[in-house]
């Protein structure tokens, strides 16, 4: 009598397990859920590739900018330097006047 309820058991058992099978071939889930998920996370990368790129366009015109400032900077920089020479090539010329080429330089400059 043990065996056959075992074997019912069994068999029972094996059709449930079977029945199972045969009905849930697809897996349960939300895909409707998910796509929306998906949905929303194309359109903030979307929206952040758009930032990227108009922040690209501003960083390439502050770096023409910055190229163009930098140009007049050693343009100027250029321009002292010049003129650092020439005020020091004018100081050594008058560091070896004598007392009568101090007097004309200074009578010619100032008119007395």
């Amino acid at each position: 009598m043990n065996q056959k309820v075992i074997i019912i058991l069994v068999s029972v058992l094996i059709i449930l397990v079977g029945y199972n099978i045969l009905t849930t071939t697809k897996i349960k889930t939300d895909v409707e859920k998910y796509k929306n998920s998906i949905d929303s996370i194309q359109t903030k990368i979307d929206s952040v590739g758009l930032i990227n790129r108009e922040l690209d366009l501003k960083l390439a015109s502050l770096d023409t900018n910055i190229n163009q400032i930098t140009k007049e900077i050693d343009l100027v920089d250029n321009n002292i330097n010049v003129i650092k020479k020439k005020t020091n090539e004018k100081i050594v010329v008058v560091d070896h006047y004598d007392n009568v080429e101090l007097n004309v330089f200074f009578s010619d400059r100032y008119g007395k």
